[in-house]
């Protein structure tokens, strides 16, 4: 039986999945597993990431075009 059988009888069958996976798997593997997968979607979306600007809370009406920005400022507009 190959890996792909295998994972099409899981897919095709998700109640013996969970059914196996909480009777046969301690639940700190399954923690474990669980960090391992929010870690790796985590830096997915990061590495998916089309958004130019570094705060998500900024606009680009709040940004300084690219030309005006000084060393320090990072174009973000500081209003006092």
């Amino acid at each position: 039986m190959t890996g792909e059988a295998v994972g099409q009888y899981l897919r095709a069958h998700p109640e013996f999945l969970e059914s196996w996976l909480m009777e046969q798997v301690e639940l700190e593997t399954l923690e474990r597993w669980m960090i391992r997968r929010t870690q790796r979607d985590k830096q997915k979306s990061l590495e998916n990431d089309t958004n130019e600007f570094a705060d998500p809370l900024l606009t680009p009406s709040m940004q300084l075009p690219e030309k005006e920005r000084g060393k320090n400022m990072k174009g973000y507009i500081y209003i006092n």
